[in-house]
């Protein structure tokens, strides 16, 4: 039984030496022009989201979602952020396609 948690330390050990060594000696391309893999893309969305359930504040939203401002939150939306993320009039953005990492359009994933 011994020598089998030495084993098993030891794989553990070699396997964190190895991937220290590949990512040290820049065998991981960290180009900006490719697209994280399905892994690399689930596992850092999972971490994420663990990071902020944990470490965000808990409050409710102080400002009432009234018609008024529902209409001056539309207004700071189209005026600021749909030329990047598109709007009802437009849901691909002009700039849907020429921005990386892509932002999020409205209607999308």
């Amino acid at each position: 039984m011994k020598g089998f948690l030495w084993g098993v330390m030891a794989t553990i050990v070699s396997a964190v030496l190895v991937a220290l060594f590949v990512g040290w000696t820049g065998r991981v391309s960290m180009r900006a022009d490719i697209l994280p893999s399905s892994f690399e893309s689930n596992l850092a969305m999972r971490v994420m989201d663990a990071n902020v359930e944990r470490n965000a504040p808990k409050v409710t939203n102080p400002v009432e979602a009234t018609a008024a401002n529902l209409v001056s939150g539309a207004s700071i939306y189209r005026q600021h952020c749909a030329l990047c993320h598109g709007d009802p009039a437009r849901p691909i953005s002009p700039l849907a396609h020429t921005l990386y990492p892509p932002d999020r359009q409205p209607g999308g994933e």
